[in-house]
């Protein structure tokens, strides 16, 4: 593989009597050879052996840092390596020293670009720790690239050294055309005469892998909604449709893939249960083909959603200029009147927990403690805290936990029964509380028991029920946590049990704008209705 040649033929020496009035003619040896696929291209091979030989590389003040000129820094040729210099000469405070030595270099076409070559860096024992040195490299002047860092040790010990390394790096990819490689150092501060570093660079190897071109793109495929906005109907099917354009060379055959993705849509709301996709073919010369997406109509109240038809894998020697295209199922149907049921959780069936799942560390502490646990127990979830040996420990949480689905924009109630019990042993500093979280948010106070300093039976709620406004909530998914929260337990004696049933969320259509977000207790039979400000806080702050 060679780039075009030129060559001249010349005209002379004529003979006695004759001139030459067109003395010469260009010829030009076309390259009719491929790319070579193996071994990348040599830029720069230099290794300074030579006296004085730098190898093309011109030496400069301030390449990566301080301005240029600078009386602190300097480089030369010495003993077969580049060197510089940084620092030294008088007692003088001077900040980002630096100086590099700069080689040019062409690219015939774009290609990833890899450099390695030898280095060692010396930095003298006066540098105080807040004083370092680097080794840098950077192309065309742009960001630099760490080769090695020294700092000093506040004149502890003597100088320091890389000693002899090697560096190799890709570099990245760079366009055809004029570029240069600087490799150099930079110092941050001296202070002192005795401060100097002192880089050596040698063996410097650049090497270029062509990047293959990419192939020409001939086709072109495009995709627009047509009737994608649409209500869905009561019942059968309702025809969405979008347009495929294909536009570039039309001479032979081609297909597109598509597909739905990034959809409020589900697969039920199409006909058949499932996300429709396939494949679109067009003949020869064919411009467009239409995608026809089957809705299935129902009678139940849902917001507008909306659903993206993608293009995707198109035949060989194309691409795709547009890739989606979004259509919107209008609701048409009644909104329910009264609330409606998002969650009804019974665990009346042994060992059933009705989807809750449980979770250690739910409202503080690490996310497994030995001291906290949950299971089914006759017919009810519960949660376990304390106990275990007479160890202080603080924290201690768990809870259940379950996903539910809000159709549409609803205000959210909460209901449950529970009962929440805490030995007698613990003392007056010491609290138990139950709790109700929505997406892990912040917490909300159910109950609360403190202990009574080792006086008398155990504390409990007794059975209660507890109804929460858990505010407006967004169509979408959310989980909810039911738990239990310990500040500390000291003894083993020490426990805290939290029973809950019948838990039922149910969630009604707003009757105006006006509402408080906020979720609320509406009502349960608050064991300890003095709650301090600071045990709030202490809950609102997980």
């Amino acid at each position: 593989f060679e780039g075009d040649e030129a060559f001249t033929v010349t005209l002379s020496n004529a003979s006695t009597g004759s001139e030459i009035t067109g003395a010469s003619a260009a010829g030009t040896i076309q390259n009719d050879d491929t790319l070579p696929p193996a071994g990348p291209i040599v830029l720069i091979d230099e290794d300074f052996d030579g006296p004085g030989d730098t190898g093309g590389f011109a030496y400069e003040d301030g390449n990566f840092g301080g301005g240029n000129p600078q009386a602190y820094a300097d480089g030369t040729w010495n003993g077969g390596a580049l060197t510089l210099n940084l620092g030294g000469i008088d007692n003088t405070t001077v900040t980002d020293i630096s100086g590099g030595w700069t080689a040019s270099f062409t690219l015939d076409t774009e290609s990833e670009v890899s450099l390695s070559f030898l280095y060692e860096m010396i930095h003298a024992e006066g540098y105080e720790d807040d004083e370092f040195s680097q080794v840098l490299v950077s192309i065309d002047g742009g960001p630099p690239v760490l080769v090695s860092t020294l700092t000093g040790d506040g004149n502890g010990g003597g100088a320091q050294t890389t000693g002899p390394q090697t560096f190799s790096a890709a570099l990245g990819v760079l366009a055809a055309g004029d570029h240069s490689l600087t490799i150099g150092g930079l110092n941050n501060k001296k202070t002192w005469a005795n401060e100097t570093t002192d880089v050596l660079v040698d063996d410097v190897l650049l090497t270029a892998v062509p990047q293959d071109p990419s192939p020409p793109v001939v086709t072109s495929y495009t995709i627009d909604p047509l009737n994608a906005v649409q209500t869905e109907g009561d019942d059968g099917a309702t025809a969405f449709t979008f347009t495929v354009t294909r536009s570039g060379d039309l001479t032979g055959s081609g297909s597109v893939e598509f597909s739905i993705a990034g959809s409020e849509a589900g697969a039920d709301d199409f006909l058949g249960g499932l996300l429709p996709g396939g494949s679109v073919t067009f003949a020869a010369d064919e411009v467009s083909r239409t995608i026809v997406i089957e809705v299935a109509g129902d009678t139940d109240f849902e917001t507008d959603e909306d659903f993206v038809v993608t293009l995707s894998n198109p035949s060989a020697g194309s691409e795709i200029a547009i890739a989606s295209a979004a259509g919107t199922i209008l609701n048409d149907d009644t909104a329910p009147v009264g609330p409606v049921t998002l969650l009804d959780a019974r665990f009346d069936t042994a060992g059933d927990t009705a989807g809750f799942v449980y979770r250690d560390g739910s409202f503080g502490g690490p996310g497994f403690q030995s001291n906290a646990d949950g299971d089914w127990d006759s017919g009810r979830l519960a949660i376990n805290l304390g106990g275990g040996g007479n160890t202080t420990t603080l924290d201690l949480s768990g809870a259940w936990e379950v996903g539910f689905t809000v159709t549409a924009e609803m205000d959210v109630v909460l209901a449950f029964d529970y009962e929440l019990i805490m030995s007698a042993f613990y003392e007056a500093d010491e609290f138990s509380q139950a709790l109700v979280s929505l997406n892990d948010g912040a917490p909300i106070l159910v109950d609360q028991l403190v202990g009574d300093g080792n006086g008398g039976s155990d504390d409990t709620s007794g059975l209660q029920s507890a109804l929460l406004d858990l505010g407006r909530l967004a169509a979408g998914d959310y989980s909810l946590a039911i738990g239990a929260y310990n500040n500390k337990k000291t003894w083993a004696n020490e426990t805290t049990e939290l029973t809950i049933d019948d838990v039922l969320v149910t969630g009604s259509l707003p009757a105006g704008s006006d509402v408080d977000l906020s979720a609320t207790l509406i009502g349960s039979n608050l064991s300890d209705p003095s709650i301090t400000e600071t045990e709030l806080q202490a809950v609102a702050g997980f």
